[in-house]
């Protein structure tokens, strides 16, 4: 990544976390347009614990 190419990133990553601190709502609409979390604002199943490697009393396997 070039000096030219981290600014655009930065200016992308700034524009997105100010989208974010906007409201409750805008960082909820993010989350579920990004597939982070569901329409009823729970996890994807990509994002839960058992996903990545951390065992919750609701685990399958314990």
């Amino acid at each position: 990544m070039n000096t030219k190419e981290h600014k655009l990133y930065m200016d992308e990553l700034k524009a997105l976390t100010t989208k974010l601190l906007e409201s409750k709502e805008a960082s909820k609409k993010i989350y579920k347009d990004a597939g982070i979390h569901t329409k009823s604002g729970n996890l994807t199943n990509h994002y839960t614990s058992d996903k990545i490697g951390y065992k919750t009393s609701k685990s399958k396997d314990k």
